[in-house]
């Protein structure tokens, strides 16, 4: 526990991360109490971590709960869904009832979570059929429906494959994303110029605007593609690209449920995911930004993505 302790009150280094999150597991004082500490950090990740490390120690302790259930108002989104989830862990009544209310959030991200959360609950999924049927046509209607009946999220048809012309008009080009925590450039691979393509036409498109960043996992990946547009639904689905390529930190890769499955959704390595290597394609790589890249929580916004033309 000394060892943890230590490594805990580093700054946001990948061990210090680690290290909070071991925390969790334990259950004497000591460290309850500097986690109970971290909920009056600044730093959001800290405190996201933290909530998440208390949520999982013991169940009986009331107090451990009361201070969860607090979190659950928090304005940071990240911060308020780690705490929906650990307080429905602790307490489903109380889990459900704070999941319901978040529901009517205008945080798209928070009312995506709750929803995911509610369907593991028999009481919660018949609040999402209901839900669903008062939101029909819209994207939270629709992630009901999903979350009640995963197979309705079924991939669509493949993308036309990009002709030769298609491919030549955005050789060279880069993506520049504009989040919430900064901005990102990437350069895209010529390797997998497909994949590549795909994504600045959608970034051409106007569909990345208002992306989500809805999975991030700190020393994992920064994964990106939720939104609330509906019209992304119809963009279809891409083949892999195989080349030899490491998923070393600060590539991108394409995110996908099976082979030639990828669509929308995209992540950027903030770790060293060599064990990735051969399941997902890497069509770009990170080369300004990359702190931005790591600092980046769920529930942030690719405000605007830019395809940043060639130069001669």
């Amino acid at each position: 526990a000394e060892a943890l302790l230590e490594l805990a009150k580093g700054d946001a280094s990948p061990s210090q991360i680690e290290a909070v999150r071991s925390l969790g597991r334990l259950n004497d004082q000591v460290t309850k109490a500097y986690l109970v500490s971290l909920l009056r950090e600044t730093d959001g990740l800290t405190k996201q971590l933290a909530v998440t490390a208390l949520a999982g120690r013991s169940l009986e302790d009331e107090e451990l709960t009361a201070s969860i259930v607090e979190e659950t108002n928090s304005g940071d989104v990240a911060i308020a869904a780690a705490a929906l989830q650990g307080l429905i862990q602790r307490s489903p009544a109380l889990g459900l009832e704070k999941a319901v209310a978040a529901l009517s959030s205008d945080k798209y991200y928070l009312v995506n979570r709750a929803i995911t959360l509610l369907a593991s609950l028999d009481e919660g999924r018949s609040v999402l059929t209901q839900f669903a049927a008062e939101n029909a046509e819209t994207r939270r209607g629709l992630d009901a429906e999903q979350a009640l009946d995963p197979a309705q999220a079924a991939l669509g048809e493949a993308r036309p494959t990009a002709n030769v012309e298609t491919l030549t008009q955005y050789q060279g080009a880069k993506l520049k994303l504009v989040t919430s925590r900064g901005n990102i450039l990437i350069e895209m691979l010529p390797e997998a110029a497909y994949a590549a393509t795909s994504f600045l036409q959608l970034a051409d498109a106007g569909k990345m605007d208002n992306m989500l960043w809805h999975r991030v996992i700190p020393n994992f990946v920064a994964q990106a593609g939720q939104t609330e547009n509906l019209s992304v639904n119809d963009w279809g689905t891409i083949r892999e690209e195989w080349f030899a390529a490491d998923h070393k930190i600060g590539t991108v890769g394409l995110a996908t449920i099976g082979k030639d499955t990828g669509s929308t959704q995209f992540f950027i390595n903030t770790a060293y995911n060599l064990h990735l290597n051969g399941r997902y394609t890497v069509f770009g790589k990170v080369t300004e930004g990359l702190d931005v890249a790591m600092a980046l929580r769920e529930g942030d916004l690719i405000v605007k993505a830019e395809v940043i033309a060639a130069t001669e």
